[in-house]
């Protein structure tokens, strides 16, 4: 007789366990072989057809036991597995002691929620004494939530007598009115006490171990788990500090993963990879931080107000959006923001070509592109220093026609070009402190003023737009700059000493010149020695004796006298016509100096030097 196993509920695994003897001594056991999981086929419904998808794995010899077999179907594995339906597991060409042409046999059958006791339905009348101690003995079941029914059965004496029962949730119509009252559940007869069992299903452990998995796997959440003092709420807390550690969601959109959920995703663990991400966890746990990973890129595709930014050596992209009042900290930012600023800041950042509105402050950033004002304010940089190399300088733009703004520049190195100061109407103020230089651009307007203080080289290419006010020891450098260019108050630079010795080497310098020259130029003239055609006697002669250096003029160049004539001679002796190029070759007849192109291959009448 092939056994019946039971009902099980849905997707659980069913264990099936089989014996295999000698057939010539059954009671010794012996192995089965060639047996594997392929080997296994499981029929539905009493259909001819195996599942294609069963689940099956095969244990030969259970525990190093020799005859001792066990099968596991995973009903989890397919959908052919389903409620209401009755199954049969066999083997099919197994070899027992030897059997020719393997053994074929059927295992044993199951089935999935089929023998299940029909529940109460909603709106059912119990006839009077429907309820009594018999017909709930053995067929009880405390059901908690929907799920729970569905993962453990706490049907009374399940194992003895192979109850599945599940009889549901009763609703508030499921009895007429007044049908079961405090009076039948406490006293009346056939009332369900102690005695009938019910505080046995309660007191059950394996029970007890389920609803222990139910408590340590419930979702904390803060509005089921929330109550002051509670132990859900102080596991809550616990999450969420740790998770989101200094209170941000994390961002990583190289090594981060998509996705949404509370104390899942964004956490330090498991950053998120996208913005929107970012956003909806924000909103839902109440955050305002978000830290960035090294090497990540956070594009913005919404507005930040009064959000902190943080990292090292990460890349923000402003992307047009509103960052009134928010905090950035490490990035490398560019783009254009908006909104109405308030007090946003910009901490150990690369800036980029960038827009700003106003009350922003830069603080220790490096400036490698244009800083321009979208919005009339004022504007502060702090500890900032110029990423433009050499002798250029990152340009601040007040922007075209703004009302009146301030610049503020405290404790800067570097180079500023200042443009469109004074563009727009009312009063533009500058405070530069600091050292470096500072260029007024020609679209710098009246109404601007700047208070210097420093060291700072000024170019004025606004044609004196700028009223500029220097401290103390800026004038003094300036006049003392200008005291140097017109060569005048050199005795505030050269003590006399310095100056005595400066002229006694001049002298030195100049005799020794004198007694280099020749005789005819001494005391001032030509000397009669000198012939009438301004030369000594045979200079010319040796001029056209005298063997040329080989050279040639470049293209383009200008050449000199013995170029010129080095260049004629070999046009004339030495040259290679080919086509429309002719190459002029050195003195060696080999080493080509010079190409020219003519302007016709077979009668030129005209010709351009190539190379």
């Amino acid at each position: 007789m092939i056994p019946y196993l039971g009902d099980f509920a849905e997707d659980e695994t069913v264990y099936i366990y089989f014996n295999t003897f000698d057939s010539n001594d059954p009671s010794a056991s012996v192995t089965v072989t060639d047996l594997i999981a392929s080997d296994i086929f499981v029929y539905k419904d009493g259909s001819i057809a195996d599942l294609v998808t069963d689940g099956a794995s095969v244990t030969v010899d259970f525990d190093s036991r020799t005859g001792i077999h066990k099968i596991e179907i995973d009903t989890s594995a397919h959908a052919d597995y389903a409620v209401g339906s009755d199954y049969m597991v066999s083997i099919v060409g197994a070899t027992v002691d030897g059997a020719t042409g393997g053994i074929n046999a059927a295992i044993a059958t199951f089935s999935i929620e089929n023998r299940f006791n029909a529940a109460v339905t909603d709106g059912a009348t119990l006839a009077a004494g429907a309820i009594t101690d018999a017909s709930l003995a053995g067929n009880m079941e405390i059901v908690f939530e929907t799920d729970f029914a569905t993962n453990y059965n706490t049907t009374r004496n399940a194992w003895v007598n192979n109850y599945t029962d599940i009889i549901g949730t009763i609703g508030n119509a499921s009895f007429a009115a007044g049908a079961l009252t405090s009076t039948e559940i406490t006293s009346a007869a056939g009332c369900v006490t102690s005695a009938t069992g019910l505080d046995l299903v309660l007191e059950d452990s394996t029970f007890l171990t389920a609803l222990e998995a139910q408590v340590w796997d419930a979702v904390l959440s803060g509005a089921s788990h929330n109550d002051a003092t509670s132990a859900g709420r102080r596991l809550r807390q616990l999450n969420d500090s740790g998770l989101y550690e200094g209170g941000a969601v994390w961002y990583d959109d190289v090594n981060g993963a998509a996705g949404s959920t509370d104390f899942e995703n964004g956490t330090v663990n498991n950053p998120c990879s996208a913005e929107a991400d970012v956003v909806t966890l924000l909103a839902s746990l109440g955050l305002t931080t978000v830290h960035c990973a090294p090497g990540s890129t956070y594009v913005m595709a919404t507005a930040y107000n009064n959000n902190v930014f943080e990292g090292d050596n990460w890349a923000l992209q402003l992307a047009s959006q509103d960052i009134a009042g928010t905090v950035i900290i490490g990035a490398s930012v560019s783009g254009v923001a908006t909104g109405t600023g308030t007090t946003q800041q910009f901490k150990d950042c690369i800036m980029g070509a960038t827009s700003i509105i106003k009350g922003t402050h830069y603080i220790n950033c490096g400036l490698a592109g244009t800083q321009t004002l979208t919005e009339a304010g004022d504007i502060f940089f702090d500890q900032c220093h110029s990423g433009v190399a050499g002798t250029g300088s990152v340009t601040f733009d007040f922007g075209a026609a703004l009302n009146s703004s301030n610049l503020n520049v405290r404790h800067h190195s570097g180079g500023w070009t200042i443009a469109n100061m004074g563009a727009g109407t009312g009063t533009y103020n500058g405070s530069f402190e600091g050292n470096g230089q500072i260029v007024w651009a020609a679209s710098c307007s009246a109404t601007s003023n700047a208070s210097i203080r420093g060291n700072w080289k000024i170019t004025d290419s606004a044609s004196g737009a700028v009223t500029e006010t220097l401290d103390d020891n800026q004038t003094k450098v300036d006049t003392l700059d200008a005291d140097w260019e017109n060569g005048g108050r050199l005795d505030l630079i050269l003590d006399a000493r310095a100056s005595q010795t400066t002229a006694d080497a001049i002298e030195t310098d100049t005799q020794d010149i004198q007694s280099r020259m020749p005789a005819a130029l001494v005391g001032g003239r030509i000397d009669a020695s000198v012939d009438a055609t301004g030369m000594e006697a045979g200079a010319v002669a040796t001029i056209l004796t005298t063997q040329m250096t080989e050279a040639y003029a470049a293209d383009g160049a200008a050449p000199t006298l013995a170029q010129s004539l080095m260049m004629i001679q070999q046009m004339l002796g030495d040259f290679v016509i080919s086509g429309t190029t002719l190459s002029v070759k050195g003195v060696d007849g080999s080493t080509e100096k010079a190409t020219y192109t003519l302007n016709d291959a077979t009668t030129p009448t005209g010709v351009t030097r190539a190379s």
